[in-house]
């Protein structure tokens, strides 16, 4: 695992879910630039930073750190590919709310 490849796949995952640079930057919490050099290969990541992109782009930390896809991810990606950001949002708020429902029982 090197800082190239990991850097690569972030990008080539980001703009597969057509999302900008901007946008994975700002849902992380991390600046634009620190981003560009992650997906250069110029920078490592935290484990912090690498989960919160793991989360922000819906794919594995095994998929960014070793290439290796998760069947379910693939399965996830190809059935959210069919709705818009603003209907992805409203899938998001609701997945999130039953995963706190189920964590306060």
């Amino acid at each position: 695992m090197s800082n190239i490849e990991v850097g690569k796949r972030i990008k080539e995952f980001r703009e597969e879910i057509k999302m900008t640079r901007e946008e994975l930057a700002d849902k992380v919490g991390i600046s634009t630039k620190f981003l560009y050099e992650v997906e250069n290969g110029k920078k490592g990541l935290s484990a912090e930073t690498l989960l919160k992109i793991s989360k922000a782009l819906s794919c594995s930390c095994d998929y960014i750190l070793l290439g290796k896809k998760n069947e379910n991810y693939e399965i996830i990606n190809s059935v959210l590919g069919n709705f818009n950001k603003k209907q992805l949002r409203y899938i998001g708020e609701i997945l999130r709310l039953i995963y706190e429902i189920g964590k306060a029982k």
